[in-house]
């Protein structure tokens, strides 16, 4: 359900152009540490096409909000709920970070890289993190690159993933620490629309 969210891998990152692998990544972590919420503008991209715009909001601890022209997708990091507008209808399930395109910010920032190789790379004048999972790693996707502005703040997360291809997500327009509302990660289906609940199965 939460393939939509992949480019909730990270969300904060740090620019530096001599800096290596390693203190780019701890400048990430160190960011990531200063927020407690964001919201951002994104258009998700497959094959170079744009499939999809919409607008991303997150809060400590993995609470995501996706609002897209046809459905909203929300977790409060124990429950997800996907709510289609055309259709009337809302998938309720337990939160789940293992997907490779649904990693929590926090797997991502302070487990992935005990299972990855790190590296950094320039990009023009941007940085450019890439993790490349260990042989002894059970994660499934083949690489992961986070281009770094200079805001900050990340511009482009991409994922090689074996089964689906390269997915990238564009970000922009970011706000900072706003005091987003707990309940802006709830979801209470609305009259008449049809649910399914997932979560015994």
């Amino acid at each position: 359900m939460f393939k939509l969210i992949l480019f909730a891998i990270t969300l904060f990152a740090a620019f530096g152009n001599a800096q290596n692998a390693g203190e780019v990544l701890k400048s990430v972590q160190q960011k990531f540490n200063g927020i407690n919420d964001l919201s951002a503008d994104f258009t998700r991209y497959s094959g170079g096409s744009n499939e999809y715009s919409g607008k991303f909001f997150y809060k400590k601890d993995n609470k995501i909000r996706l609002e897209l022209k046809n459905s909203i997708i929300i977790s409060d990091g124990e429950t997800n709920w996907n709510y289609s507008k055309k259709g009337n209808k809302v998938v309720i399930s337990k939160f789940d970070d293992s997907d490779p395109l649904a990693l929590s910010i926090q797997k991502v920032l302070y487990k992935y890289p005990s299972e990855c190789k790190i590296s950094s790379e320039s990009a023009g004048e941007k940085q450019v993190l890439v993790f490349v999972p260990e042989d002894s790693s059970d994660l499934s996707f083949n690489k992961v690159k986070i281009t770094l502005n200079k805001e900050n703040l990340i511009d482009e997360i991409s994922i090689d993933d074996p089964n689906i291809g390269v997915i990238e997500i564009a970000l922009s327009n970011y706000k900072l620490n706003r005091n987003i509302p707990d309940n802006k990660f709830t979801f209470s289906p609305p009259e008449g629309s049809k649910v399914i609940d997932l979560r015994a199965e």
